[in-house]
């Protein structure tokens, strides 16, 4: 009953998400206009990447209010939580996750510390949590984060630091390219590798914004690009993650159709970008 619920709800969010009345059709996307994906590493690229991310962290990313936040919600739940909360919770994990991205492309063993692995994973799912509206869960989750927060120790991440070389760091992100394209080539996919190919989009993306940053530019169209595409896949993934929170899906059994058009649009960025 619930694969068939679940089955059904897929079908319908996913009409409205495409515009579609009836079954899906093939859909090939074409961009407004000719974009390709150019990606450079420069031999200083990895050391300032893991910088730039570590003192956006530190000076945009609110740790400390949403410290505080986080204890008020271990301890009293989320019911007075304001939406200014929830935006400051956001913020942070945005720009935790970034750190953690570029972390995994920096560092000379692609790897973040499980510090910080596990201050990302569990705040996420605390947002998740909040926006499905289950208190207990959230104030579990929030013991857990609170936990996250006083083992990662900040200001000694600098110290960690140890930079990946060119050749090493391109490796990384062609290895990532590759899985990508071996998910989107089956037929279905596990709800778990549907959110594997979104992560991966994520690390594009995370190298886009770090390069146009060190290079004081706006945001450019790659990563707008990206950033879009990431909402995209994002909004479909919400409702995947409510479903596996209420017992209606598995993250790793249920298996979906890959949206034609969202394919459509990785396939695009994975066969333009020369690494």
């Amino acid at each position: 009953m619930a694969k068939l619920l679940f089955s059904f709800l897929f079908s319908f969010l996913l009409s409205l998400s495409s515009g579609a009345v009836g079954p899906q059709c093939d859909f090939v996307f074409t961009p407004p206009e000719a974009l390709t994906f150019g990606i450079e590493i420069e031999k200083q690229d990895p050391q300032e990447f893991m910088l730039t991310s570590y003192y956006n962290l530190m000076r945009r990313g609110q740790l400390e209010e949403s410290t505080q936040i986080i204890k008020n919600i271990s301890k009293n739940g989320i019911e007075a939580l304001r939406d200014k909360d929830i935006s400051t919770l956001k913020s942070t994990r945005k720009y935790v996750t970034i750190l953690r991205s570029a972390w995994h492309l920096s560092h000379k063993n692609h790897e973040s510390p499980k510090s910080l692995e596990r201050f990302a994973k569990n705040l996420g799912h605390l947002n998740d949590y909040i926006a499905a509206g289950k208190e207990k869960e959230a104030q579990r989750e929030a013991h857990l984060v609170k936990k996250d927060i006083k083992n990662l120790d900040v200001e000694k991440l600098e110290t960690l630091m140890k930079p990946a070389t060119q050749k090493s760091a391109r490796s990384y992100l062609k290895t990532l390219r590759k899985e990508a394209r071996e998910i989107l080539k089956e037929k279905t996919v596990s709800l778990k590798n549907y959110h594997e190919v979104r992560k991966i989009l994520k690390e594009f993306m995370t190298y886009y914004y770090l390069r146009d940053e060190l290079n004081n530019e706006v945001p450019g169209k790659e990563y707008q690009y990206l950033f879009h595409l990431n909402d995209e896949l994002g909004l479909l993934n919400d409702q995947f993650t409510y479903q596996i929170i209420n017992g209606l899906a598995h993250r790793k059994k249920t298996e979906i159709e890959f949206p034609a058009d969202l394919k459509s649009k990785v396939h695009y960025f994975l066969e333009n970008s020369s690494i």
